[in-house]
């Protein structure tokens, strides 16, 4: 859903920059529901600080185009 749809944008523009640890970062991003991620990239919940990283704070701040 919406969710996936941010991940597949920021990964088209940022994955091949990334490193081992920001791979694992992301794959840990995966693990999060859609819901979540969407909530987090909208600011309608805080990120718990266990989600909380370098990848999630760019995915925060990428501008996704629907």
């Amino acid at each position: 859903a919406a969710g996936r749809a941010v991940l597949g944008q920021f990964a088209r523009a940022h994955i091949a920059e990334f490193g081992a640890a920001e791979l694992d970062q992301y794959e840990s991003l995966l693990s999060a529901g859609d819901n979540d991620i969407y909530d987090w990239v909208s600011g309608k919940a805080d990120v718990p600080l266990e989600s909380d990283s370098p990848v999630l704070r760019k995915l925060l701040a990428f501008r996704v185009r629907f």
